[in-house]
């Protein structure tokens, strides 16, 4: 689940579980070692369906690759959907040009 903030890859997790009945695990920098292992299980033996979702835009195109790819761990069929809205840009901009996580010439080269 690609989102800007942490906290809303489990926002966006509880909804598709809760409400669209997506079985749906959440993966992010912030879970432990162990965390991560139980959510790649639970995807690998079906108990989760949904693994790679971005639900806004990504830092670059390069990014959006490196990421988009992960669906096709399975060596099955995938299908991208990118999820955004006109405020995800403001919010990605304000963040960059506030460092949180990137380097000069990565802004730099994300704004380009």
């Amino acid at each position: 689940m690609y989102c800007l903030l942490k906290s809303e890859c489990v926002d966006v997790a509880k909804y598709l579980n809760d409400k669209c009945g997506i079985k749906t695990g959440y993966y992010h920098a912030g879970l432990a070692a162990r965390q991560r292992v139980a959510v790649q299980k639970k995807w690998h033996t079906g108990e989760v369906q949904c693994f790679v979702i971005h639900n806004t835009m990504s830092k670059s195109i390069e990014s959006y690759y490196q990421e988009s790819r992960r669906a096709g761990r399975d060596n099955l069929p995938a299908v991208g959907i990118a999820l955004y809205g006109k405020k995800d840009f403001s919010r990605f901009v304000s963040m960059l040009r506030s460092g949180q996580g990137c380097k000069t010439e990565i802004l730099r080269s994300a704004m380009a």
